[in-house]
């Protein structure tokens, strides 16, 4: 490549054994043609950067779309769970004011205006109700096991499985003339059958007295006690805590005894009580 004041001069051969060819072309001319070509990559180069960046910006934008379709869907799912643990909720405070009602408890305050009625469903409020249900919850607790207590003290049902002979009341002397007091329910059952607590309580005597023969007496609480006469053994001893149910040894015939039966007392106060009024209690 050649200069001279005005022009560069490019001589080429195609090929080795070809003439050659001088090509002239203006200084001028020559930067213009560069600045165009350097705009142009400039504007190539600029283009693709816009290009990418757009690209990024809309995959960006259709994260962020995807993104909020999904917390909009979680949203949706979150308050329609809490509306069902609402609606849980005031079936247990429902429940819990007729269970007050029903107990006489007075209730501190009602939840409705513990929380305020109205408004959107919020996690705190819901805490709060809860936290009075629990509060309440815990008082019927305790109320209804008291209750239960009361309930496993109170005599039920029969000692033994057998036949009801002698009726609680006034009747005839079987040893002799005349009328007597008879202060329990006799169960004519076989020699050695099984005879349990019918009422949970504390065995405050087990050994052989007077008429009774061997008895166990059971302090069931509230008032109440029962008495287990004519065994003709005694599995159980004073101190002991039995349970409905438990055995306190086996039927016989001792004491003042015309055979082998279970003479069975319910005493209220220490005041005999007809047991057929417990048999179906």
């Amino acid at each position: 490549m050649s200069q001279n004041k005005r022009y560069y001069s490019l001589v080429f051969a195609p090929r080795s054994t070809s003439k050659l060819y001088k090509v002239s072309i203006c200084y001028t001319h020559l930067y213009f043609v560069c600045a165009f070509v350097l705009i142009l990559l400039a504007s190539l180069v600029a283009a693709s950067t816009w290009a990418l960046m757009r690209s990024s910006e809309i995959a960006r934008l259709s994260r962020l779309n995807a993104e909020l379709r999904n917390l909009k869907n979680e949203n949706q799912s979150y308050k329609n769970k809490l509306d069902k643990i609402n609606g849980q909720v005031a079936y247990i405070d429902d429940l819990s004011k007729k269970l007050s009602r029903t107990a006489g408890l007075q209730r501190t305050q009602d939840i409705d205006e513990f929380v305020g009625i109205g408004g959107p469903v919020t996690v705190e409020g819901i805490e709060q109700r809860l936290d009075q249900l629990e509060t309440e919850l815990r008082q019927l607790s305790a109320f209804y096991d008291a209750q239960q207590l009361i309930l496993n003290s109170i005599p039920r049902g029969w000692p033994a499985k057998g036949y009801l002979t002698g009726a609680f009341g006034n009747r005839h002397n079987p040893f002799g003339k005349g009328i007597e007091f008879h202060s329990g329910q006799d169960i004519s059952v076989n020699f050695g059958a099984p005879v349990s607590a019918t009422a949970d309580g504390l065995v405050i005597f087990a050994a052989s007295y007077a008429g009774y023969g061997n008895v166990v007496v059971i302090d069931h609480g509230n008032g109440y006690s029962t008495r287990y006469g004519h065994l003709s053994a005694i599995t159980v001893q004073p101190g002991q805590r039995v349970r409905r149910g438990d055995i306190l040894g086996q039927a016989g015939s001792t004491g003042r005894s015309t055979g082998p039966h279970v003479h069975y007392e319910v005493r209220k106060n220490n005041q005999p009580e007809n047991p057929l009024k417990y048999a179906r209690f």
